[in-house]
């Protein structure tokens, strides 16, 4: 089996799903808990003292629900990204290793079957799982003495509101090349994050995303240290005198870093074996 093949792909990941089950229930049950605890956090005290009938009310209930709205997008940004550092989750015990390596299939479709499961399906969790904790919430709360309308639509017009400053890089929808420059930049710097929490759960047999973020940290702050004792005249894109052009460069650079994260990332996947080092995929 040398050719990737979308039906054996497609049986991968439904043995995947099927197969850890449970595991991906208790994982779903956790983030709602989350999602729940922060909406009785901002909700709790409105809910059993209320807010005034008057336009300061209003607004204090619409700076409510934008607050709350807010907080669920950091949260699912982080999920995103717990959900990368899980890529491999799976490959962690020797069990695991034998079962999942064994399965009749390639690398390369055991790869896509674990990325749709880490990137596609963890954020879709979070969202069925943040629902269903807003419906919650107006089910239980007005018991308490005062009834505050969803955070669903919020929620959602905030995604939309971010879905919108990106469809700048679309070249048509931008309104000059240089905000098309800029989107790209923001946009794969978060792709950027995204891949190397996807290598990191290639590299760490454990602790994968608890690991890559102490390791992102102490890389960081050691560049900090480099870029303050390196005189701004020797940094590269200083000396560029077009914006333009430094975010040209910047974007090129930062799309090399995502498509090598997901190369190496491969290529540790496809080095593994059943018996080898206690924490790293090596």
């Amino acid at each position: 089996m040398k050719t990737f093949d979308y039906r054996r792909c497609a049986l991968v990941l439904k043995r995947d799903i099927l197969g850890n089950g449970k595991k991906y229930l208790r994982g779903l049950g956790g983030v709602f808990l989350a999602c729940f605890i922060v909406e009785a956090l901002f909700f709790y005290a409105p809910s059993r003292f209320g807010v005034s009938d008057d336009f300061e009310g209003e607004q204090e209930m619409l700076h409510l629900l934008s607050r709350v709205a807010g907080c669920s997008v950091m949260m699912l940004s982080l999920f995103i990204l717990v959900g990368a550092g899980q890529l491999f989750d799976l490959l962690k015990t020797k069990e695991g290793r034998i079962a999942f390596l064994t399965l009749p299939a390639t690398r390369a479709e055991k790869y896509v079957a674990r990325w749709v499961v880490s990137v596609v399906l963890w954020p879709a969790a979070f969202l069925v799982a943040f629902v269903a904790a807003d419906l919650l919430r107006m089910l239980v709360f007005p018991l308490l003495g005062h009834a505050f309308p969803s955070a669903i639509p919020r929620f959602f017009s905030k995604l939309a509101e971010i879905g919108s400053e990106l469809s700048d890089i679309v070249p048509w929808l931008a309104p000059s090349f240089e905000q098309m420059a800029e989107r790209w930049l923001v946009l794969l710097l978060c792709l950027s994050w995204h891949a190397v929490y996807l290598l990191g759960s290639s590299f760490f047999r454990k602790q994968a995303f608890l690991l890559t973020s102490l390791t992102g940290i102490l890389l960081l702050t050691l560049a900090g240290f480099v870029l303050a004792a390196v005189p701004p005249a020797h940094l590269p894109l200083v000396s560029v005198s077009s914006s333009v052009a430094a975010f040209c460069v910047a974007d090129v650079i930062l799309f090399c870093f995502v498509v090598f994260c997901y190369w190496l990332s491969f290529r540790l996947f496809s080095r593994v074996q059943v018996i080898g080092n206690k924490w790293f995929n090596v």
